[in-house]
């Protein structure tokens, strides 16, 4: 027992350690449920090392073992296997290289394929309640998605609310758009219903006063809070609410930019205009993604690096012990890649898991 542990403490002490620094890098994700998972795996993996190299020696030093046992005597097949294999590696060293230099370029080829998408219902195989709910929802109604305009100004002007209604259209082009709806439509349809209902008054106002009129007439009969929704009770803030199917993550991208550059181009730069709703969240968690993925395996190859060239006292050496650790991670999402898996924030807490435990054969 003596004999293994001197053999065998420095090695579990550094699988442990840079294990744990690897998962703790995950602190630095901007997905706050990875911090905690990063944080608790860690101190998982801290009293693995205790228990490995304090308590289980003492427990197996209780019992008097029979040297000439089968089980002590004689190698086990994993023990010949990988005996066999360092045999091989030691034998063709160049093949051997050249296998793992192809298993790199092959990870590397599947890079470029990997797509990030975080929609949810892509989770659920069909069939199941929650799918079934959201495809009903899509097929049959107004969509799972939307998209929230706010516009901050005088809304009573006539100018700004025509210009809420041509983004309202330029919205609708996109086919994944079910509806829009904002305080101009409320105003067009109060303007063609004191017209005697008269279609062609189905339109903007073209003064600030006769808008104003139209609410002032609804307030005598109605309930101005039935606005609320679209308009705050000064009419200073104004929303737009477009709601749509479900969209791909490349999809998200290029409806947001394109709602983006038409408010760029027609409206006033006087006007605070926001554009959010779960459609920009989708955008904003697949760039989150992204940058969680990036630094956690940044932070862990540099934090590896330190500590072997700590132990090794050579930088070089440190760096080498890097190596297998990248590999791994180029080939874990170069398969990703190969093989149509999407990278969400599910499978970034997968690809975590491999980050840390391939820092082991590091």
């Amino acid at each position: 027992v003596a004999s293994t542990m001197d053999s065998l403490l420095i090695p579990i002490f550094l699988t442990s350690i840079t294990t744990i620094a690897a998962f703790l890098t995950m602190i630095s994700s901007p997905l706050e449920p990875l911090v905690g998972y990063g944080i608790c795996i860690s101190v998982g993996i801290g009293w693995a090392w205790f228990l490995s190299s304090l308590m289980l020696p003492a427990v197996i030093s209780l019992k008097k073992w029979d040297h000439e046992s089968r089980a002590i005597a004689q190698a086990s097949v994993f023990e010949v296997l990988i005996g066999r294999l360092g045999e091989v590696v030691l034998k063709y060293p160049k093949y051997v290289f050249s296998t793992g230099l192809f298993l790199v370029f092959f990870g590397l080829a599947g890079l470029y394929k990997i797509t990030v998408d975080v929609n949810v219902a892509s989770f659920f195989k069909p069939g199941t309640e929650i799918r079934d709910s959201m495809d009903f929802m899509d097929q049959e109604m107004t969509g799972t998605m939307d998209l929230r305009i706010r516009v901050e100004g005088d809304i009573k002007d006539p100018d700004i609310l025509r210009k809420m209604d041509s983004l309202q259209v330029f919205v609708e082009k996109n086919d994944k758009i079910a509806v829009t709806y904002s305080i101009a439509d409320v105003v067009k349809q109060m303007h063609r219903t004191v017209m005697d209902d008269s279609l062609k008054y189905e339109s903007i106002p073209t003064s600030r006063e006769k808008v104003n009129n139209l609410f002032t007439m609804y307030s005598m009969s109605g309930d101005p809070d039935d606005f609320s929704a679209m308009i705050d009770y000064d009419y200073t803030v104004g929303l737009i609410t477009a709601l749509s199917t479900v969209m791909t993550t490349e999809e998200v991208f290029l409806f947001v930019v394109s709602v983006s550059n038409y408010i760029t181009t027609y409206f006033n730069e006087n006007l605070n205009i926001n554009v959010t709703g779960m459609i920009v969240v989708i955008r904003d968690m697949v760039i989150m993604i992204i940058q969680s993925s990036s630094l956690s395996i940044l932070f862990s190859l540099i934090l590896i690096g330190i500590i072997a060239s700590i132990f090794f006292k050579r930088i070089l050496w440190g760096f080498l012990a890097v190596v297998p650790l990248t590999a791994a991670v180029i080939l874990n999402f170069g398969l990703m890649g190969h093989f149509n898996v999407n990278l969400n924030h599910i499978t970034a807490i997968l690809s975590s898991i491999i980050i840390g435990v391939g820092v082991d054969f590091a």
